[in-house]
């Protein structure tokens, strides 16, 4: 990289940051980030660099507001994350130390950057609590000011190595309100990303492609109404997220000079995607159609996104890749960023290579093959593995993977109550079943379900297998016996359309999914759910009260039974 300025001068966090997302010919410190923008737009350096946005403090407004001032000339090309250690030092040892001891009730001003200031505001205000804070261009600035007019009761907030390298003894360390602090920056480059008035949509082949977006990227953009008016923001946002499904990542108000506001917005995924590039185009006909103009929107950037918490985890390996659930895992995961791996008895990895990649393994097979599983992938689970069981019976399958792999190994039971046929888990009902051995990586398994539209239900192992038994056993148990009546009194399908009315055709494609379904599983639902006995046997014994009555000519218990049937399911 030739040349890239940035907000100096050297030894702030700027250039420390710098220093370690790039190496450049030649860097050139700024005294403002406005001055880093000029530089950038008038061709004199080829990049800059700059804050955007901190862990404790939020966004730094006045990089968001240049963006929109140099918008046209200047965009953002890429993000970088990097650790800030904040420290608080002294120049003058003598003044602060009249009996040999730092005396923190002397202090009287606090210098630094006011991100800086407010990102430490906590312990300054404890530590320090006569002191006021002063705000100055940089941290270097500060450590410049107090050095070299000898400010004897003030102190810097600054990095340590850069208060050391210029003759300030340090007093603390990583004194931030939030541990673990970071900032984001972002890379600036000459030019524009996209004339808005001349975006066009993309095609797409199918509602996979309209849909697959590029999770690890972002695209910032700012809208500014121009006028006040109630309910605008709703429909802006309805315009994005209903009518384009667009996830938004972040959105910050600011004001405008008209007394108005601003909204900057970060939207997931690329300019190349189809949902993202047509969504813009949507909001482009917003804008003229249904406001005449008044609002305009503009693209600061599209680019690798820099998470303050990345994901704990990036590769999930599928066991049972191949089958139909397998593949709606593998095509679901894909989509939403991670690298996928797939076992199966045809696949060219092996399961040791799948689960020395993968981070999270997903078991996806019969549940009458669960136990041959266990013993297989037992040897080779990690400590630092998230194993899931997505089984139509949680007791059984959860208690024997708890009692195969080590107890610092995470392990999470889902049920997702949808076929393999459904082209987005939004608005699909998905059952999680913890377990005492689900983590943080668990947790967010399931978040990324929720993200992505499931309506997500808790229930224990024996709550889940009990209504099951129920909603889905039972409805199997009874489409199997009325297949096998249908097929030893007609014989034929056929002979039934001919008297077939709208409520029997519906019940009849119901049957017909059901018993369409793999033998193995309606087998392995009846046989191994502990709890199917208790639900057959309660529906046997309505069956046979119902019969007496009828048989009985006792017409009003029959007549009172269907009344509270209507009740409770109408």
């Amino acid at each position: 990289m030739k040349s890239v300025a940035y907000l100096g001068p050297a030894g702030t966090f700027s250039d420390l940051a710098l220093k370690c997302y790039v190496r450049s010919e030649s860097s050139l410190p700024c005294i403002s980030i406005e001055e880093v923008f000029s530089h950038v737009s008038d061709g004199s350096v080829e990049f800059g660099f700059v804050p955007i946005e901190n862990l404790i403090e939020g966004p730094v407004t006045e990089t968001l507001d240049l963006l929109r001032k140099y918008n046209g000339k200047v965009f953002i090309a890429e993000a970088y994350l990097f650790d800030i250690c904040h420290a608080v030092g002294m120049f003058d040892d003598h003044s602060l130390m009249p009996n040999g001891l730092f005396a923190p009730e002397l202090v009287t001003d606090i210098y630094s950057h006011q991100q800086a200031l407010g990102q430490c505001s906590t312990y300054l205000r404890r530590k320090f609590p006569n002191a006021r804070f002063c705000a100055v261009g940089s941290s270097a600035e500060a450590i410049n000011m107090v050095r070299d007019r000898r400010f004897s009761t003030a102190v810097v907030v600054a990095a340590a190595e850069t208060l050391r390298a210029n003759g300030f003894k340090v007093i603390a360390e990583d004194i931030a309100d939030v541990s673990q602090n970071k900032t984001r920056f972002v890379l600036l480059a000459r030019g524009e990303v996209c004339d808005v008035n001349e975006l066009s949509p993309i095609a797409t082949d199918g509602a996979a492609n309209r849909f697959a977006i590029s999770k690890s990227y972002v695209t910032s953009i700012v809208i500014d109404p121009g006028k006040d008016r109630q309910g605008l923001l709703v429909e802006i946002l309805n315009v994005i997220s209903v009518q384009n499904g667009v996830n938004i990542i972040s959105i910050h108000s600011r004001p405008d000079l008209r007394g108005g506001f601003l909204f900057y917005m970060d939207l997931e995924g690329s300019l190349n995607d189809a949902v993202i590039r047509n969504c813009l185009v949507c909001l482009g006909e917003y804008c003229r159609e249904a406001t005449l103009g008044t609002v305009e929107f503009r693209v600061f950037g599209s680019y690798k996104s820099k998470a303050f918490e990345p994901p704990p985890f990036s590769t999930i390996g599928i066991i049972g890749g191949e089958g139909k659930m397998g593949r709606w895992f593998s095509k679901f995961f894909s989509k939403v960023g991670f690298e996928v791996i797939i076992y199966d008895l045809k696949t060219s990895v092996s399961l040791e290579e799948l689960m020395r990649r993968a981070e999270v393994v997903i078991v996806s097979v019969p549940m009458s093959e669960l136990g041959i599983v266990i013993e297989s992938i037992a040897p080779l689970v990690r400590t630092d593995h998230l194993l899931v069981e997505n089984f139509s019976i949680k007791n059984k399958s959860l208690l024997a993977i708890d009692g195969a792999v080590a107890d610092d190994c995470e392990v999470l039971g889902i049920h997702t109550l949808f076929g393999p046929d459904v082209e987005t888990i939004s608005g699909q009902n998905v059952i999680i079943t913890k377990t005492s051995k689900s983590g943080s990586k668990a947790a967010y398994f399931e978040d990324l379900l929720y993200k992505y539209g499931a309506r997500i239900t808790h229930a224990s192992s024996v709550e889940h297998d009990s209504i099951v038994a129920v909603t889905s056993g039972l409805l199997h148990f009874v489409s199997v016996c009325y297949a096998q009546v249908v097929r030893e009194c007609l014989g034929s399908k056929y002979n039934l359309d001919l008297f077939s009315t709208p409520n029997f055709r519906a019940v009849f494609e119901i049957i017909q999914r059901v018993v369409n379904q793999t033998p193995q599983l309606l087998s392995d639902i009846q046989m191994l759910n502990d709890e199917m006995l208790v639900t057959r046997r309660r529906f046997l014994q309505a069956l046979f009260n119902h019969l007496s009555v009828i048989e009985n000519g006792n017409d009003r218990e029959f007549l009172e039974s269907a009344r509270l049937s209507k009740d409770m399911l109408s």
